[in-house]
Order: C-alpha cells, then sequence, then structure tokens
C-alpha cells in the first residue's frame, strides 16, 4: 500500500492561536500531527530552523523580536496590546487605561530571558519614553499564575498578552497608547510537509485571533 500522509509536529508559545489549532486542526489536516508548546518563543523558532518542528504559533513584542532562521517562512497575524497586571487593591486597578509614567515607582517582574522575544528591552525602551527607569525584581518566572500569585502578594507588577485571563487577586489593565505590541505569528519552514497546507493553518489562526484577541485602538 502506498504511504499516507507524512506526520508533521507543530510546536509554539502558549496562547489562543496555538489553542485554537490544537482543538481544530487534526479534525481538517490529512497528515498525522503531533502539538509541543515551548516555554520560550526563541526555543520554537530555533526549532522550526532545524526542521525539529514543521510550524509554530509564537508571541514576541513588535520590535523586540527576533529574526527568523533561513527558510522560515513569518505571517504576522495580528497585534495586541500588552497588558499590566496589578494586584486587586492596588491605587491604579480601577483605571480602565493606566498612563505608564504613573507606574514609575512599581517594581516589575519579568519572565526568564528569551532570545526570540527582548521583553527587557521593550519594557525597558517604553518607560524611557515614559520618562523612567524601570526598576526589576531578580526573580525571572515565565508561569503567569505563578506571576500573578506574585502580584497579588505585592511582590511587583508584571505584563502579559491582552487575551490572558486574570487570576483571582489581581486585575488586567490596557496601557494608555498602547506602548508595548504584542506580535502573534504564524511561522513553517519551507521544506516542511505542511507549506501546501499554510493557506489552513492561516484561516484557523486569524479565526483564533480574530475570536480572541484585542486590537490596538
Amino acid at each position: 500500500p502506498a504511504p499516507g500522509p507524512e506526520p508533521v509536529t507543530v510546536g509554539g508559545s502558549s496562547g489562543p492561536l496555538l489553542s485554537h489549532l490544537t482543538l481544530h486542526l487534526p479534525a481538517v489536516l490529512s497528515n498525522p500531527v503531533t502539538f509541543v508548546q515551548f516555554p520560550a518563543t526563541g526555543d520554537a523558532m530555533s526549532r522550526l530552523g532545524d526542521r525539529s518542528i514543521d510550524a509554530a504559533c509564537l508571541v514576541d513584542l513588535e520590535g523586540f523580536g527576533t529574526t527568523p532562521a533561513d527558510g522560515v517562512v513569518v505571517d504576522v497575524i495580528g497585534l495586541e496590546p500588552v497588558v499590566v497586571i496589578l494586584p486587586a487593591g492596588h491605587a491604579l486597578a480601577g483605571e480602565t487605561r493606566i498612563d505608564l509614567a504613573g507606574l514609575a515607582d512599581e517594581t516589575w517582574l519579568l519572565p526568564p530571558h528569551d532570545p526570540g522575544c527582548d521583553d527587557y528591552g521593550a519594557l525597558v525602551h517604553a518607560c524611557a519614553t515614559a520618562g523612567f527607569v524601570p526598576r526589576f525584581s531578580p526573580h525571572r518566572i515565565g508561569d503567569l499564575s505563578i506571576l500573578c500569585d506574585l502580584v497579588a502578594q505585592g511582590v511587583g507588577l508584571t505584563l502579559a498578552q491582552g487575551s490572558a485571563r486574570a487570576r483571582e487577586g489581581v486585575v488586567m489593565r490596557r496601557l494608555a497608547g498602547d506602548p508595548l505590541l504584542g506580535r502573534h505569528l504564524l511561522a513553517l519552514h519551507r521544506d516542511s510537509p505542511l507549506i501546501a497546507s499554510r493557506p489552513l493553518l492561516l484561516g484557523l489562526v486569524r479565526d483564533a485571533f480574530s475570536a480572541r484577541c484585542v486590537e490596538p485602538g
């Protein structure tokens, strides 16, 4: 018998696009598909470059992402405002939008260094534009639930995708002027068996972005 469609692996960072693909792609793709979540955008991008995975849904920050490896095709699915996570009892928690300059005295919690997304550089740049130098906690935590626990305990503030879900004890608020924008990306290797299914993948992730993500404005 003729061999069936080649198995493929789809990776990515946590977010609504990868979540949507895990639910809907297997039903419409003839290739057997395996999903892998990576802790960092840079990890997934490097795996695309060496063909360890075939496609990935990624999130980075506009202007502070990484250059794709040779052979990797990247589509920007959409831009989403980054939100600040504050304790529910914070003095500014009742505001709809928060001026970044009003957070000049706060301590910031960031995820571990990610070669695919410079969170540190992006926040330093945004704060410099707002007229101050941010103070950072020495902690480097990637898990949003743990970060929210630390925020709720008053250890510091943190940032998240606008589509992230609030946890108990904290609130998520947009920054005035949306100085930080997350880029939701679909990346595929040109030599992947999935390249022929690129329109299908693009349709699915664009549907997910429209349903779950907030656009700037």
